[in-house]
């Protein structure tokens, strides 16, 4: 059986060890608190219960991290048009790269940390990856549990930085244990990087972000650059994250698709239109940051972002 029930358009269609149902009336308040539109992170989502529900409910962009490959096919049966996927299994330091380059609204951790060697690293980068962040994990006496030393010390912790307990929910594991849901709520003004693993595109290294300020309350979310005026936020994940992070969903296809559709967008000279300054939003990819650089021309930045989302790992092999 598998560990989470399975949702398809709206239902469940297989049940699975720990029910979610009840789990998911505590993570859809905190997603149902904001009136705007959200970014939702649900990092070890397994069979992607949450982030699909929450995309049929909310039309959240949802961008669920797992190394299951029946995440991908649940994906596909849902064929929501705000659901993204990453086959991976995130370490520490790709947390940490994510956090650093990108703005979530809501950060989804539901016993994933206690599985992870490096949690120390992937509780902080969690932490300051999104603003809303529900952390769910092994409580006391969950002798059951996988690593329950681990999870203790990681109880310890998420307490230590003030996380507003939720709910309590039962253990599957041991019997008449109880496993607490937390809340943390920390504001994030700006991202540290532009996109992650950097050093990745040319060996004189990546320029640094511009200086910007990201407002974001329940109701709007904009980003603003130097002393120019406020402009929307684009929800979704960076396109040069998504490819180096084992972007799964959409297809390949959809999302080359995608970018061709995003350059015949545009409206004037971008000047750097490469996957960095692409925001992927599920079904559609949206152009950013136009006009700030003249160095790249447009139809070779279409080409070597083709070729980038082909082949993530070589496609820029001969830049200098």
């Amino acid at each position: 059986m598998a560990y989470q029930d399975t949702w398809i358009r709206g239902h469940v269609t297989a049940q699975g060890e720990r029910p979610c149902a009840w789990r998911y009336e505590v993570v859809r308040e905190v997603v149902a608190a904001y009136q705007r539109p959200v970014t939702v992170w649900d990092i070890g989502a397994n069979l992607g219960y949450f982030g699909c529900r929450l995309a049929h409910e909310f039309d959240a962009i949802s961008i669920m991290v797992d190394s299951r490959p029946a995440l991908i096919e649940v994906c596909r049966e849902n064929d929501d048009p705000h659901t993204i996927a990453l086959l991976h299994r995130l370490s520490g330091q790709d947390l940490a790269e994510v956090s650093a380059s990108e703005h979530a609204d809501v950060v989804l951790a539901l016993n994933v940390l206690h599985h992870l060697d490096d949690w120390p690293l992937a509780l902080v980068a969690i932490l300051s990856l999104g603003e809303r962040i529900v952390i769910e994990t092994p409580g006391r006496g969950d002798v059951g549990s996988a690593n329950y030393e681990r999870s203790q010390a990681i109880l310890d912790a998420v307490e230590t930085v003030g996380g507003e307990l939720l709910a309590t929910t039962h253990s599957h594991v041991t019997p008449g244990v109880q496993r607490p849901i937390y809340l943390i709520h920390r504001p994030k003004a700006y991202v540290a990087a532009g996109y992650a693993y950097r050093e990745r595109v040319r060996k004189r290294g990546a320029h640094p972000p511009r200086p910007h300020v990201i407002t974001s309350t329940l109701t709007d979310k904009t980003i603003a650059y130097g002393i120019g005026p406020a402009r929307p936020w684009v929800h979704g994940i960076n396109l040069w994250n998504w490819a180096q992070l084992g972007g799964a969903y959409p297809a390949r296809a959809q999302v080359r698709s995608a970018v061709y559709r995003a350059h015949g967008a545009l409206t004037g000279t971008h000047g750097d239109f490469r996957p960095w300054n692409l925001i992927l939003s599920g079904d559609t990819v949206t152009a950013i940051d136009a006009g700030h650089r003249r160095s790249v021309d447009d139809e070779r930045g279409l080409i070597d972002t083709l070729a980038w989302i082909d082949d993530p790992r070589e496609a820029y092999a001969a830049c200098a």
